[in-house]
């Protein structure tokens, strides 16, 4: 945990830190923790879309409430995600990859891909670059940066994504396959705006082109 995040979590203990306590005694009773693997095991994704509905729509009080409260939901959940992070680190490789398995295994990635295309079809009005929202964007743009410099895993990130580009390039061989008819719509997106491509990704692409050029001499 950050420095930054360290002294937001002095100056504000609710009850997040109410339950990190409850949960300390709790998990200490064998009774508790079978209650617990038992509710884990019944729980039903399913229904989360009318429970959605019914917090939405059933009492305006209660929607504004969660609204209100979304930002520290959310913060709730990154910090929970980064401290996972830290101490997956410390797994054996072959342990943690059985857990990826089987976690990626039972996502819908169906339901995924469609709450990301609802999620980016909502216009939030940033074209007209005078937003607010633009703004925030921007703000969390810079301090994730910083955040991801300080973990370090820069590197590592970029082996990675070099492995990802390799096998991207074979998918897109096939006409078939979700990662071509991707291209196809970002190649469409492209065309609509060349001011785009002349001022964000030629300056990226240009070293790159270059080295390869080099290569091939």
């Amino acid at each position: 945990m950050s420095s930054d995040a360290t002294v937001r979590s002095i100056e504000k203990k609710g009850i997040v830190d109410g339950a990190d306590r409850i949960a300390r005694e709790l998990l200490r009773n064998p009774k508790f923790k079978k209650t617990l693997i038992i509710l884990l095991s019944s729980i039903d994704p399913q229904s989360a879309r009318g429970l959605v509905r019914t917090l939405f729509w059933e009492d305006s009080d209660v929607l504004l409430s969660i609204m209100g409260a979304a930002p520290d939901l959310i913060n709730t959940g990154v910090e929970a995600m980064a401290e996972i992070a830290e101490q997956v680190k410390s797994m054996p490789s072959p342990l943690l990859q059985e857990i990826l398995q089987r976690l990626i295994a039972e996502i819908d990635g169906f339901t995924l891909g469609e709450a990301v295309g609802v999620l980016t079809s909502i216009d939030l009005g940033l074209a007209g670059g005078d937003s607010r929202v633009g703004d925030s964007l921007d703000n969390l743009r810079r301090e994730f940066g910083r955040g991801y410099r300080e973990s370090g895993g820069g590197e590592l990130f970029l082996s990675r994504l070099s492995s990802w580009m390799e096998k991207a390039a074979a998918e897109a061989r096939d006409k078939n396959s979700s990662t071509h008819a991707l291209i196809q719509g970002i190649r469409k997106a492209l065309e609509e705006n060349p001011d785009f491509v002349e001022r964000v990704l030629k300056p990226i692409l240009a070293p790159a082109a270059r080295a390869g050029m080099a290569g091939e001499e």
